[in-house]
C-alpha cells in the first residue's frame, strides 16, 4: 500500500517537473529566435535541470553551442538529444546538424555518416542531400590522382593499393554521388508535376 501511495504522490511531481521544463524550453525558443543566444542557453539549461530527458532542450542547447562555434559542446548535446529522442523528426535534425558540424571541422567521413543517418529517417530531405553531395565532392577532390604508368619491366596490371580503413574509396564516393544525382532528378520531375511547396524549415526545434 505504501508503494502505491508513493507512486500516486510522485506522479504529480514528475508532471510538474515536465511542465516547468516545457515552459523553460518555450522561453528559450523565444530568446533564440530573437538572437539572444546567451539567454536562450540559460533557459534550455533550466529546462534540463527539471527534466534531463527533455530531448528538445538538449538539441536546442546544441544549436546554441553550434552558433557560438563551440563544436565540441554542440556535438555532445546533439548526441545526448539522439539518445533521449522520442520522435524521428528530432533524430533526423540532430544527425543533419552533426553532419554540418563535422563538415566544418573537416571530419568528412563522420559528416557523410551523419548525413546518411539523417537521410535514412528523412530520405527526401533536399538540404541534407545537397550537403552530403558537397562533402562527397570535397572528398573526391582530395583523393590523389591515379598512379602514372609503370615501367615496361614492371607489372602494369598490378592492383592499386586500397585506401586506409578510415577513408572512402573513389568508387564508393562516385557511387554515392551518382545515387544522389539520380534521386535529385526524380525529385525535380515530381516538383514539376506538383504545386510549389514551402521551403524546408530551419534545422532547429
Amino acid at each position: 500500500m505504501r508503494v502505491i501511495i508513493f507512486l500516486l504522490l510522485a506522479l504529480p511531481l514528475g508532471l510538474l517537473a515536465q511542465e516547468s521544463s516545457r515552459k523553460n524550453l518555450i522561453e528559450g525558443n523565444k530568446h533564440y529566435r530573437l538572437g539572444e543566444q546567451e539567454k536562450a542557453g540559460q533557459s534550455y539549461k533550466k529546462a534540463l535541470q527539471t527534466d534531463e530527458n527533455n530531448s528538445k532542450a538538449w538539441y536546442n542547447l546544441g544549436n546554441v553551442f553550434y552558433q557560438a562555434q563551440n563544436y565540441e559542446e554542440a556535438e555532445q548535446h546533439y548526441k545526448e538529444a539522439l539518445q533521449k529522442a522520442d520522435n524521428p523528426e528530432l533524430e533526423a535534425r540532430a544527425y543533419h546538424n552533426l553532419g554540418n558540424l563535422y563538415a566544418k571541422e573537416k571530419k568528412l567521413k563522420e559528416a557523410v555518416e551523419a548525413y546518411k543517418n539523417a537521410l535514412r529517417i528523412r530520405p527526401k530531405d533536399v538540404e541534407t542531400k545537397h550537403n552530403l553531395a558537397q562533402v562527397l565532392r570535397t572528398i573526391k577532390q582530395q583523393q590523389p590522382p591515379p598512379p602514372k604508368p609503370k615501367d615496361d619491366n614492371k607489372k602494369q596490371e598490378e592492383q592499386q593499393e586500397p585506401p586506409p580503413p578510415d577513408e572512402m574509396s573513389k568508387d564508393e564516393v562516385e557511387r554515392m554521388m551518382d545515387m544522389i544525382e539520380e534521386e535529385d532528378k526524380d525529385t525535380q520531375k515530381k516538383k514539376k508535376k506538383q504545386p510549389k511547396n514551402r521551403q524546408n524549415p530551419e534545422k532547429d526545434w
